[in-house]
Formats: structure tokens, sequence, C-alpha cells
């Protein structure tokens, strides 16, 4: 392999990782969202403390979803940094 194609590879790879760890990322903000959207009415005042879903139980399952699919990017990016280590 030359050089000048192993750069290609290396760069194509981070770019890769960084998408990833951005992707893991944005689900793990949708997964925070439902309880800092929660929170936020109750302080300004827009839901009392008795209508405020601080359980979060409507979101449970959307919450471990979101969960799963940014530790599983996550780990895709590990282990493409891992492989670009060891190039």
């Amino acid at each position: 392999m030359s050089t000048h194609s192993k750069k290609i590879t290396f760069h194509m790879l981070l770019d890769c990782a960084n998408s990833f760890l951005n992707l893991a990322k944005v689900f793990m903000a949708f997964s925070i969202f439902p309880l800092v959207h929660e929170t936020v009415a109750f302080w300004l005042g827009w839901k009392g403390y008795v209508e405020a879903n601080f359980q979060l139980n409507d979101y449970f399952y959307y919450n471990i979803v979101c969960l799963a699919v940014s530790l599983l990017m996550a780990s895709a990016a590990l282990v493409v940094n891992r492989s670009i280590d060891e190039n």
C-alpha cells in the first residue's frame, strides 16, 4: 500500500470514528431531553409539580433505545480508533 493511500484510509477511518461519536452524542441528548424538558417546564411554571412527569414512565423505552444506540455508536467509534492505532 502506498503512503498516499494509507493517508487517505487513515483520514477516512478518523472521519468515520468522529461521525460515530457525533451520532452517539446526538442519541445521548435525545435520551436526556424528556427529563430536561419536564424540569424546565416545572421551573418556568408551565407545569405544576403534579403535572410534571419526573418518573419518565412514558419515555422509558424511548430512553432505553436512545441509550443503546448511543453505546453502539460509541463502541463503533472505539473499534475504529483501535484499528487506526494498530495501523
